[in-house]
Order: C-alpha cells, then structure tokens, then sequence
C-alpha cells in the first residue's frame, strides 16, 4: 500500500477513534471533580503507612492513560509526589534541536532520558536527601528550564510516570509495584493526536509522521516487551476510577 493511502486510511481511522475517545470515561479528572476527600478515598490507607514511600512505576504506550491514572491517583491520595519521566529528557546541542523541529529526532528512546539522573532524584526522595530538585524540560528550546518540582518532605507514595518506567534496571530496583497500562493502539493514536495538536500546537500530519517513524516502532520493540515486569496489566476498557479501585485493591492484598 502506498504511504499516502496507508496515511489516508489512518487518519479516516482515527478521527473515528477520536470520536469514541470523546466519550469514553477513561479520562482525565481535574481536582474540581473531587467530592471526596483524600482520607476516604486515599490508596493508601493509614495502617499501609511505612517509614518508606510506596513507589508505583506506570508505564504503557504514548497516550495509553498513564498520565490521567497518576493524576486521579494525585487527587485521591495526600503526601504524594510524581516523578514524570518527561521532565529527564536530555537537553539538546543545536543539531540536535534542528533535528528534532524537522522531527528527524528520535525522543521516543531510552539514550534521549537521563535516566541515571531520574534514579539519583529517586533515591534522594526515598532516602529524605532534601531537597530534592526536579528538572523542567522544555519541548519548544529542547532546553532544561528551571525545576518542575522541589521537593521538600518525604512523600507516602510516589508515582514514576513514563514509557521508560520499567525499562531501566536501577529504577526497576526501586519501583514496588508495577503497572503497565495495556491499551490499543489505534486508540493511543488518536489520543496524542489530540493531545499534541491542542496542547503542543502541532498539525496532524507531523503527529501520524512521528507516530509511525518513532512512537509506534519504540513501542513494539522497547515498551511492550517491559510489560513482562508489570504486577498489574491495566486495562484501558474499564473508567480511570476502575484502574484505580483495581490498584487499590491489589494494595491491600497484596
């Protein structure tokens, strides 16, 4: 099939998907949308309380739901800290930043993370090394600007958030429970098109471009195969609130 009618098909295919993405309940919830307050509803309860935070490692393909699970988890949940594996990407030289505005660049690979420097901020959490300072990655210098987050006291729970989150040995010692967000990838596609045409200002074509020259082939050949470590296989066909009762649950038994 020739790469325009492949092109053609995808997008007929995923504005279809979009559609159904709309209404689906897997979806992000703001703070607002909280009625209840985080000691009833919390993931941890005061008796899973431990000297050590309880570190939970997701990971799953680009747009799989890993963030809007980590956020309701935030919403529900106090002393918490995330750790967007987002915010390690390695600040580019100016080839690199070429490169990557004519999206010949490759972010979607374990060497474009700072990975060692996302388990030192790890270890300085668990081990109360404050504080303990996040980067800020900017995606339109491809430059590191400031900090995300500072991090002051000692959290109860933390969440590592990324493709890469089960992928890296040292943070794999350091992660207690894994997840690995199972969805299809049709879906995910149409929910970064979404998301990078309203959030990052991006046209559809470079989106399906980038999807099917780096995102989707790092997935298969790097991602997936990660799931092998995973406690819990997320589903994406049951709501967030599922996910989270379905965490929650393997918590308390586990």
């Amino acid at each position: 099939m020739k790469p325009f009618y492949k092109r053609f098909l995808t997008l007929i295919l995923s504005v279809s998907v979009i559609l159904l993405c709309s209404c689906s309940p897997n979806r992000q919830i703001s703070s607002d949308e909280t009625t209840q307050t985080p000691d009833e509803t919390s993931l941890l309860n005061k008796e899973q309380y431990s000297d050590k935070p309880l570190v939970i490692g997701v990971a799953g393909a680009s747009a799989s739901g890993k963030t809007s699970l980590c956020r309701y988890i935030a919403n529900k949940q106090k002393d918490i800290v995330i750790l967007d594996l987002d915010s390690f990407y390695k600040p580019l030289n100016r080839k690199q930043h070429e490169q990557a505005l004519n999206n010949n660049y490759n972010f979607d690979c374990p060497k474009a993370l700072d990975l060692e420097l996302a388990v030192k901020c790890l270890k300085q959490i668990i081990n109360s090394d404050f504080p303990v300072r996040i980067p800020k990655y900017c995606f339109g210098s491809h430059k590191r600007d400031g900090y995300s987050q500072i991090i002051k006291t000692k959290p109860r729970l933390i969440l590592i958030d990324g493709l890469f989150a089960l992928h890296n040995k040292k943070l794999l010692e350091l992660i207690d429970i894994k997840v690995f967000m199972d969805c299809d990838l049709d879906v995910c596609l149409a929910r970064r098109i979404l998301r990078d045409i309203k959030e990052r200002g991006d046209n559809l074509e470079n989106t399906i471009g980038m999807w099917f020259k780096y995102v989707k082939p790092a997935y298969e050949r790097l991602v997936k195969p990660t799931s092998k470590f995973a406690d819990i296989i997320m589903p994406s066909s049951i709501s967030v609130e599922e996910q989270f009762l379905k965490l929650q649950k393997y918590i308390t038994t586990a």
